[in-house]
């Protein structure tokens, strides 16, 4: 999700039996007129799921609260969200760190999914895009071979390694 559709969810957005994430808060489509954006939800992962779980149950977190918001300060929120992203970026031995951001991680995750053959559908319902739109933003999936897939597959854990 875009960090500011992540920061509106809420512990009650999961489904726990389903493993599914509802997204409420989505991006607007002012050339379709659009004036709230369209909930999607999705399969997520178990491995993701038991830690959204343990996060909610060591922090406290009601059903109709948000998990990464506190009192409804999403400004700070959304500042320390960088920030943090940030310094963990600067522990890494990553070069040209200036050129990673929480975006990147968003497309990459889309451009891995098209890689493994994930359907289109599901790829643009993850991301919020529509066809022409993810046509036009991701690249070629052709330039991974076999190890690359086999390290994709390692991270994204068992929602795609089926």
């Amino acid at each position: 999700a875009r960090i500011h559709k992540a920061l509106h969810i809420k512990y009650e957005h999961y489904s726990q039996d389903r493993k599914t994430l509802t997204l409420f808060t989505t991006k607007t489509t002012a050339k379709h007129n659009e004036e709230i954006g369209k909930k999607r939800t999705f399969i997520i992962s178990p491995e993701y799921l038991r830690r959204v779980n343990k996060f909610i149950k060591d922090n406290n977190i009601q059903p109709n609260e948000y998990i990464f918001v506190r009192n409804n300060n999403f400004t700070s929120a959304h500042s320390s969200v960088y920030q943090i992203f940030k310094r963990y970026l600067k522990k890494t031995t990553i070069k040209d760190q200036h050129n990673f951001s929480l975006h990147n991680i968003r497309k990459t995750h889309g451009m891995w999914l098209k890689a493994l053959g994930v359907t289109m559908e599901e790829i643009c319902l993850r991301l919020g895009h529509d066809y022409n739109t993810y046509l036009k933003h991701y690249g070629s999936p052709s330039v991974f071979n076999r190890e690359d897939k086999q390290q994709m597959l390692k991270i994204l854990g068992e929602l795609y390694n089926k």
